[in-house]
């Protein structure tokens, strides 16, 4: 996939626009269509991130000196991501990761497709959901979003999380769009209808970037597991990218839990 980031980088910003337009034109085709953005993903959607983990790592040390006291609530062990419903998972429930990007088209396309459901999936028990959120593409921008996303958990909870990271795709025509203070502590909140209290504690924590060693540890975390591309999906142990996933069931949650099963 590191060979195609050269076509993925001359992509206009037009040309992922009318992609996505026409995407959400053809929802009844849902299935049919996801294939398509997999297979296309694969080629040129994908975001490859380790040249960018050189540069990033470049800029660590600067990082680093924003410290953080908060972690959040629903963190997973060694500060790998958060968690989404995890209190209602079942002794059998199928281990599901996503490493993400909120400045990647990539992901973007994934979560339209089948972010959905596998929140369904987390809610109702039947997969543990471990949100992953990585800063390799959008830099700067996209780390502020990840310390927002995760003090919006630690104020609210993993179902206010869910809401912003939903709110933060589905409401840009565009992921690679970058997004001011503005975006990040007021308008995507409203969207996601994050309770004013909690959102303004959230807010204070994301002025404070309380949360930035959490983010970091994310980072730090997906470079030992050696991920190279957004998004990549963790289906027990195994790692998948999107050139694996083009049968992935997108409109049943039944046909998308007995599919990850087969993946594990």
């Amino acid at each position: 996939m590191a060979k195609k980031t050269q076509a993925n980088q001359k992509e206009t910003v037009a040309a992922r626009r009318d992609r996505l337009n026409a995407m959400r034109a053809e929802a009844e085709r849902k299935a049919a269509r996801f294939r398509n953005i997999m297979i296309s993903g694969a080629v040129a959607l994908a975001v490859v991130i380790v040249a960018v983990f050189v540069v990033v790592a470049i800029q660590q040390g600067q990082v680093n000196q924003l410290q953080s006291s908060v972690t959040p609530k629903d963190a997973a062990p060694d500060n790998t991501g958060l968690y989404v419903y995890k209190e209602n998972a079942k002794s059998d429930a199928v281990k599901v990761a996503v490493y993400f990007d909120y400045q990647c088209s990539a992901c973007q396309s994934f979560e339209t497709a089948v972010g959905g459901l596998l929140t369904d999936l987390a809610k109702s028990g039947d997969i543990t959901l471990e949100y992953r959120m990585l800063y390799g593409t959008g830099g700067d921008t996209s780390r502020k979003a990840n310390i927002m996303a995760s003090c919006i958990d630690n104020s609210a909870g993993s179902e206010a999380l869910v809401a912003f990271s939903q709110a933060l795709f589905s409401n840009r025509e565009d992921s690679t769009e970058a997004l001011t203070d503005t975006d990040l502590t007021e308008s995507v909140p409203a969207d996601a209808g994050i309770d004013a209290t909690a959102l303004a504690a959230a807010t204070s924590c994301y002025s404070q970037k309380l949360t930035n060693g959490f983010v970091q540890a994310m980072y730090d975390g997906s470079i030992k597991a050696n991920v190279t591309a957004t998004p990549t999906i963790v289906i027990g142990e195994k790692q998948y990218v999107v050139s694996d996933l083009t049968d992935m069931p997108t409109t049943d949650t039944a046909a998308l839990l007995n599919w990850l099963k087969t993946k594990v």
